[in-house]
Protein backbone atom coordinates (compact mmCIF):
# COMPACT_ATOMS: atom_id res chain seq x y z
CA UNK A 1 0.00 0.00 0.00
CA UNK A 2 1.36 3.62 -0.62
CA UNK A 3 1.90 6.21 1.78
CA UNK A 4 -1.02 8.63 1.71
CA UNK A 5 -0.53 12.03 -0.08
CA UNK A 6 -0.49 15.28 2.34
CA UNK A 7 -3.65 15.96 0.68
CA UNK A 8 -5.31 12.44 2.03
CA UNK A 9 -3.72 13.58 5.54
CA UNK A 10 -5.63 16.83 5.51
CA UNK A 11 -8.76 15.46 4.16
CA UNK A 12 -8.62 12.78 6.80
CA UNK A 13 -8.13 16.21 9.71
CA UNK A 14 -4.86 15.69 10.54
CA UNK A 15 -2.82 18.48 9.56
CA UNK A 16 0.70 17.74 11.35
CA UNK A 17 1.31 14.25 9.51
CA UNK A 18 -0.13 16.53 6.25
CA UNK A 19 2.57 19.13 6.44
CA UNK A 20 5.43 16.55 7.08
CA UNK A 21 4.26 14.42 3.96
CA UNK A 22 4.45 17.80 2.46
CA UNK A 23 7.70 18.73 3.24
CA UNK A 24 9.45 15.32 2.59
CA UNK A 25 7.42 15.11 -0.85
CA UNK A 26 9.40 18.55 -1.67
CA UNK A 27 12.45 17.10 -0.39
CA UNK A 28 12.73 13.86 -2.57
CA UNK A 29 11.37 16.07 -5.58
CA UNK A 30 14.21 18.46 -5.40
CA UNK A 31 17.16 16.01 -4.22
CA UNK A 32 18.73 16.60 -7.55
CA UNK A 33 17.43 19.90 -8.21
CA UNK A 34 19.42 23.44 -7.80
CA UNK A 35 19.45 25.19 -4.96
CA UNK A 36 17.89 28.28 -6.61
CA UNK A 37 15.20 25.68 -7.75
CA UNK A 38 14.52 24.58 -4.44
CA UNK A 39 13.73 27.70 -3.16
CA UNK A 40 11.68 28.94 -5.69
CA UNK A 41 9.21 26.07 -5.18
CA UNK A 42 9.54 26.76 -1.36
CA UNK A 43 8.45 30.17 -2.16
CA UNK A 44 5.74 28.90 -4.62
CA UNK A 45 4.94 26.54 -2.05
CA UNK A 46 4.67 29.14 0.86
CA UNK A 47 7.01 27.64 2.62
CA UNK A 48 9.30 30.20 4.69
CA UNK A 49 12.67 30.67 3.54
CA UNK A 50 15.67 30.80 6.69
CA UNK A 51 18.50 32.28 5.92
CA UNK A 52 17.90 33.76 2.62
CA UNK A 53 17.05 37.60 1.86
CA UNK A 54 14.99 37.07 -0.84
CA UNK A 55 14.04 40.02 -2.84
CA UNK A 56 11.77 40.79 -5.54
CA UNK A 57 12.86 42.74 -8.39
CA UNK A 58 11.43 44.66 -11.32
CA UNK A 59 13.11 46.35 -14.25
CA UNK A 60 12.97 47.17 -17.77
CA UNK A 61 12.44 44.28 -20.34
CA UNK A 62 15.49 45.16 -22.37
CA UNK A 63 17.42 44.90 -19.24
CA UNK A 64 16.26 41.83 -17.79
CA UNK A 65 17.07 40.11 -21.00
CA UNK A 66 20.86 41.28 -21.40
CA UNK A 67 20.51 40.47 -17.01
CA UNK A 68 19.09 36.85 -18.64
CA UNK A 69 21.85 36.77 -21.28
CA UNK A 70 24.80 37.44 -19.33
CA UNK A 71 24.21 35.01 -16.54
CA UNK A 72 24.01 32.57 -19.12
CA UNK A 73 27.27 33.35 -21.05
CA UNK A 74 29.26 33.30 -17.25
CA UNK A 75 27.27 29.89 -16.65
CA UNK A 76 25.31 31.14 -13.84
CA UNK A 77 21.88 31.86 -12.89
CA UNK A 78 20.35 35.45 -12.90
CA UNK A 79 20.46 35.34 -8.90
CA UNK A 80 23.70 34.40 -8.51
CA UNK A 81 24.77 36.87 -11.53
CA UNK A 82 22.32 40.14 -9.77
CA UNK A 83 23.82 39.17 -6.26
CA UNK A 84 27.48 39.23 -7.61
CA UNK A 85 26.68 42.59 -9.60
CA UNK A 86 24.84 44.17 -6.25
CA UNK A 87 28.38 42.57 -4.11
CA UNK A 88 30.56 45.14 -7.41
CA UNK A 89 28.48 47.68 -6.64
CA UNK A 90 29.11 48.11 -3.01
CA UNK A 91 32.67 47.41 -2.37
CA UNK A 92 32.93 49.77 -5.82
CA UNK A 93 31.01 52.71 -2.96
CA UNK A 94 32.83 51.82 -0.20
CA UNK A 95 36.45 52.09 -2.61
CA UNK A 96 34.79 55.17 -3.34
CA UNK A 97 34.45 56.45 0.28
CA UNK A 98 37.78 55.30 1.44
CA UNK A 99 39.54 57.20 -1.53
CA UNK A 100 37.32 60.13 -0.73
CA UNK A 101 38.17 59.96 2.86
CA UNK A 102 41.84 59.74 2.14
CA UNK A 103 42.03 62.71 -0.30
CA UNK A 104 40.24 64.52 2.94
CA UNK A 105 42.99 64.07 4.68
CA UNK A 106 45.92 63.62 2.58
CA UNK A 107 45.16 66.24 -0.40
CA UNK A 108 44.19 65.11 -3.77
CA UNK A 109 46.08 62.35 -5.73
CA UNK A 110 48.76 63.08 -7.95
CA UNK A 111 48.92 62.67 -12.07
CA UNK A 112 51.96 60.53 -10.84
CA UNK A 113 50.05 58.58 -8.28
CA UNK A 114 47.08 58.14 -10.75
CA UNK A 115 49.28 56.99 -13.36
CA UNK A 116 51.01 54.23 -10.71
CA UNK A 117 47.79 53.32 -9.84
CA UNK A 118 46.60 52.17 -12.91
CA UNK A 119 50.18 50.34 -13.97
CA UNK A 120 49.65 48.07 -11.15
CA UNK A 121 46.23 47.49 -11.75
CA UNK A 122 47.08 47.05 -15.72
CA UNK A 123 44.97 49.59 -16.61
CA UNK A 124 45.88 52.83 -19.33
CA UNK A 125 46.53 56.23 -17.26
CA UNK A 126 43.66 58.39 -17.71
CA UNK A 127 44.18 61.73 -19.61
CA UNK A 128 40.50 63.45 -18.51
CA UNK A 129 41.73 63.54 -14.52
CA UNK A 130 43.63 65.82 -12.77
Amino acid sequence: MSEPTAGDLLRDGKLTDALTAAQNAVRKAFTAVSLEAYLVARLEAGIPLHGVDFTAKTMPPELGESVRQAAARQGTSVSTWLTDAAADKLRNELLGAALDQWEAEDGPFTQAELDEAASRLGLAPRSDVA
